[in-house]
């Protein structure tokens, strides 16, 4: 089914079946645009509307910037749709589904968010790692080399993950988080 409603929609059906495999229901929006596509976008708005929100909850935090991310690469795929421009377009999906399916993770499962924050420190153990270590030539870099608060904050993002590992969790690859 996925393969038919793919070529129907243009979207690869693995995008389908990914979102099938993480417990979601895949939302495909109709290829239309003004007014109907605002319309669209108003019930699906609707749908979240009645869920309860608890501002000291911290999966319900993490749920709300999730879905306010999705909106917004939603805009930001609007907007490109507007101007027929579709130079990121496939940046802004892949960002959207990787935010979709978080959301879904994490409404599903509260401990989700430690696996979140395993990545994150992964990918700043990375960043430093190519900075202070690495001798990297990207110039978003260049003032952490001899910098003594990004060493220890290295040496603290090491010790934060070698704790999470220790208690099993560690970034998730892509197919599991899918």
């Amino acid at each position: 089914l996925s393969d038919s409603i793919g070529k129907i929609a243009g979207v690869r059906p693995a995008y389908i079946d990914a979102i099938e495999m993480a417990g979601g229901v895949p939302l495909l929006l109709p290829p239309v645009s003004g007014e109907a596509l605002n319309q669209v976008l108003d019930q699906i708005h609707g749908l979240v509307k009645g869920l309860h929100f608890d501002p000291r909850n911290q999966q319900h935090l993490l749920a709300g910037a999730l879905l306010g991310r999705i909106l917004e690469e939603a805009e930001g795929i609007y907007v490109m749709l507007v101007r027929q421009d579709s130079a990121c377009g496939f940046i802004l999906l892949r960002s959207l589904l990787v935010a979709h399916v978080d959301l879904i993770n994490i409404s599903s499962d509260p401990t989700y968010i430690e696996f979140m924050n395993a990545a994150f420190l992964d990918q700043q153990r990375f960043l430093l790692e190519a900075a202070l270590e690495k001798g990297s030539k990207s110039p978003f870099l260049a003032n952490l080399p001899g910098n003594t608060e990004a060493a220890e904050q290295l040496d603290w993002v090491r010790s934060t993950l070698k704790q999470l590992e220790e208690r099993q969790i560690k970034p998730l690859s892509v197919r599991k988080r899918f």
